[in-house]
């Protein structure tokens, strides 16, 4: 059938967007970067769950994502619908660094259009910055 299902307010992707080892059979490929070796200072730690893979900073950077970030659970802390989500959206958008597909990171500056993987950003000479919860 044509129809998404929906979950918790997300739709349910297709089967395609699952943790791949087919480029790198040794380890897992993060559906974000959709890379297996980055820097761990860069991208953070690998995760996966119920077949969702991804780099904690990828996580933390992917466009609208951080709102559903819980205190445990998920990948991260971040539930896999929500990152199910976040990689739809992404799929639609390209790395203006690499020209590939699935950039899930978007330009904070006012008026730039531009969307990345979080290992292009230096490459681009992006700044990324986490501060974390401030009061």
């Amino acid at each position: 059938s044509g129809t998404a299902k929906y979950r918790n307010g997300h739709p349910a992707l297709p089967g395609a967007h699952r943790c791949s080892r087919l480029l790198s059979p040794s380890s897992p490929v993060c559906m974000l970067c959709r890379r297996a070796r980055v820097d761990p200072d860069i991208c953070g730690q690998t995760s996966a769950d119920g077949g969702l893979c991804a780099h904690r900073f990828c996580l933390f950077f992917a466009n609208g994502l951080l709102k559903w970030k819980r205190p445990t659970g998920g990948i991260f802390g971040f539930p896999p619908d929500a990152i199910q989500h976040t990689i739809q959206l992404a799929d639609q958008k390209r790395c203006f660094v690499c020209r590939g597909k699935g950039a899930a990171i978007s330009c904070a500056e006012t008026g730039c259009e531009r969307s990345f993987h979080l290992p292009c950003a230096e490459k681009g000479e992006c700044v990324t910055q986490y501060f974390g919860q401030h009061r």
